[in-house]
């Protein structure tokens, strides 16, 4: 299992350490990750907080938080990292159901308890004494997609987002969103709209992507075009065979991954904010490659440090 580190620069706060993991993706009959190692490597970073950016679930069709033994999964590693540091956690698109949304979301925010911290929209954790306020943001599932956004699921982003993150973000505090979809936090149309609120945080946390994992139309584009241009051209088939594997390809730190316009992984800056997208630790369907794979599972350890601890340039 990997650690990647990074740094935030800031005068709002002291310094602090923060363990983001994502995408754990629990199953009642897959076992993605193994706890005891991610344990032990999340001991390794020190951190003062354990963020999960959502998806704790695998696939679509769990009954996700509502079912008491797919609760009962997610409680048992909670119980384990809590022991740890505090936990802030969001959901992701796994987590919820168009049928029963709002219930989903309610029963989330249920497993607030010492030391476990649900986030969702309006409904924030604020630790006063280090002036730190996390926010958690999953849009709408009507509004879910891979990839680009269309225009009706960005309005409808645009105003769910519009409703909740303004009084979800508190001045004079270090904001801090965990937004589980990149797409919130750069969709280049979003970010050209009037104050928009994303803007206004201090640090995003995402993940989803699985480090350039796309949707299952692109990736059977990808492998019909390969198989094509191999028969055309047989002098360059090993060239051609790559074309398949771009939709997991390891997406380069500050580029977009090829034909597709997202960002994959690592840390980039949207709208002046500071991203930082997390490869994830589970794998299901198509993602089921870093299942078995420890090196594509991975913690991230994300450092904010003070301007008068240590000198350098807000990233």
């Amino acid at each position: 299992m990997q650690i990647e580190e990074y740094e935030v620069f800031t005068d709002k706060i002291n310094n602090i350490n923060i363990t983001h993991i994502s995408d754990i993706h629990l199953s009642q009959t897959i076992k993605n990750i193994d706890l005891d190692l991610l344990i032990k490597s999340i001991k390794k970073t020190n951190p003062d907080y354990i963020v999960i950016t959502g998806d704790f679930y695998a696939g679509h069709k769990t009954k996700s938080f509502v079912d008491p033994k797919e609760k009962e999964l997610v409680v048992g590693y909670l119980n384990e990292l809590k022991k740890i540091a505090p936990i802030v956690m969001s959901l992701g698109n796994h987590d919820i159901k168009e049928d029963n949304e709002e219930e989903l979301r309610k029963e989330f925010l249920k497993f607030e308890e010492d030391n476990i911290h649900p986030v969702d929209r309006d409904y924030v954790y604020t630790d006063e004494k280090r002036k730190i306020n996390f926010i958690g943001y999953m849009q709408p599932k009507r509004a879910y997609g891979v990839g680009d956004i269309s225009r009706r699921k960005r309005k409808i982003i645009a105003q769910d987002i519009y409703k909740y993150m303004p009084k979800a973000i508190k001045n004079g505090y270090f904001n801090i969103g965990l937004i589980h979809t990149p797409v919130i936090a750069n969709d280049k149309k979003l970010l050209l709209m009037d104050d928009y609120p994303t803007k206004k945080l201090d640090l995003v946390l995402s993940g989803h992507h699985h480090n350039g994992l796309v949707d299952y139309k692109t990736v059977i584009k990808l492998e019909k075009l390969s198989d094509k241009l191999q028969k055309r051209f047989p002098k360059h088939k090993d060239s051609f065979e790559k074309i398949k594997y771009m939709s997991y390809c390891e997406s380069p730190i500050n580029k977009p991954i090829p034909f597709i316009n997202f960002y994959a992984r690592g840390m980039h800056l949207f709208g002046g904010v500071p991203t930082i997208i997390s490869k994830g630790v589970g794998g299901i369907g198509a993602a089921g490659k870093n299942r078995d794979d420890l090196n594509n599972q991975v913690i991230t350890k994300v450092s904010i440090i003070n301007f008068d601890d240590k000198k350098g340039a807000r990233v």
